[in-house]
């Protein structure tokens, strides 16, 4: 029974992403009053289900903010946002933050993760409506993917939330703010980078790309979320603007995975097409890597203890 209804979403998420039926993005931050409820399932709903209180929801809200985004800070919660906000304004990402955050007891986490797979299943999928909201619950149920069962339906999940960020076109630069100059191009020289996205726009698809290049560099395989100067500029604003502390991480780290993924590129060349004749255009390659590398520690904003994050490759070199 379990497995006909995995098979069957499946053929779902293929329908799905043949068919490109996204909804707009609606997908800034939360407004500042709460506003009433959407027409939310009860039966994806943790509270009403009776699997956890309000009182517990604020915890394992406030241990998503402060133990869980500063490893992977491309959803970021506002502080401003009450939990009752949350819950009612974005349900899904509401239910992804309590899966996540709920580790301490397992026996909860595998209901919310249930639900969380049924909402997806039952209500999203069904309905086509592939919302930004959608796109930020699905990162963080990615991000902290290793506490939940079915592994086999990351690489669907991924492929809808990577759907999500095309479809959007949060990966490129809005039309309406490119601007050119004489020749028709972009100068980068006098024209500081102004993105015209939502901080939250900008975190996820930085945070999709990083997703996305990881698990294809552990499958050896393509990915669909290529590294852009756009998304490098994305970065670098919301350092600058420093809307949330951690956002300060966010181009080191897309940056750090860019790098990985030119390792990667390397290796699986030298593999294919072992230069054992040119040891030194290997060993070019190898120095252009560790200088490429060392220069991104030394530009680091904060010091290495700091973030975890960047200890075990960065402190090789």
């Amino acid at each position: 029974m379990r497995d006909s209804r995995i098979e069957a979403l499946e053929a779902q998420v293929r329908e799905l992403l043949g068919s490109g039926r996204t909804a707009s993005s609606s997908g800034n931050s939360l407004s500042p009053e709460p506003q009433p409820a959407p027409a939310a399932d009860p039966d994806d709903d943790a509270i009403d289900q009776g699997l956890l209180s309000m009182q517990q929801a604020e915890v394992l809200v406030n241990i998503f903010k402060t133990r869980l985004t500063p490893h992977f800070p491309f959803v970021v919660l506002p502080a401003h946002v009450s939990v009752a906000q949350l819950r009612y304004e974005k349900p899904f990402l509401f239910l992804a933050v309590l899966a996540a955050a709920s580790f301490d007891d397992m026996s909860v986490q595998r209901q919310l993760g249930h639900l969380l797979k049924q909402a997806v299943n039952e209500r999203i999928l069904a309905s086509g409506t592939l919302t930004f909201e959608v796109l930020q619950g699905l990162l963080v149920y990615l991000a902290w993917s290793h506490y939940h069962t079915r592994p086999r339906l990351y690489s669907q999940y991924l492929q809808l939330a990577v759907s999500i960020v095309i479809d959007l076109r949060l990966d490129r630069e809005p039309i309406a703010a490119r601007k050119t100059y004489a020749g028709g191009h972009r100068n980068h020289l006098t024209e500081s980078a102004q993105p015209s996205r939502s901080a939250d726009e900008q975190r996820a698809a930085a945070g999709c790309f990083y997703l996305s290049s990881t698990i294809a560099n552990l499958l050896q395989k393509l990915n669909t979320i290529p590294y852009t100067d756009y998304m490098a500029e994305c970065c670098l604003s919301l350092a600058t603007r420093a809307e949330a502390p951690t956002d300060k991480y966010l181009y080191y780290m897309v940056r750090l995975q860019h790098i990985m993924e030119s390792i990667d590129f390397m290796t699986s060349q030298q593999q294919h097409q072992p230069m054992v004749d040119d040891e030194a255009a290997t060993n070019a390659a190898i120095y252009a890597v560790q200088a490429e590398l060392g220069a991104l520690r030394a530009s680091l904003p904060f010091e290495l203890s700091e973030s975890s994050k960047f200890q075990p490759i960065l402190c090789v070199f």
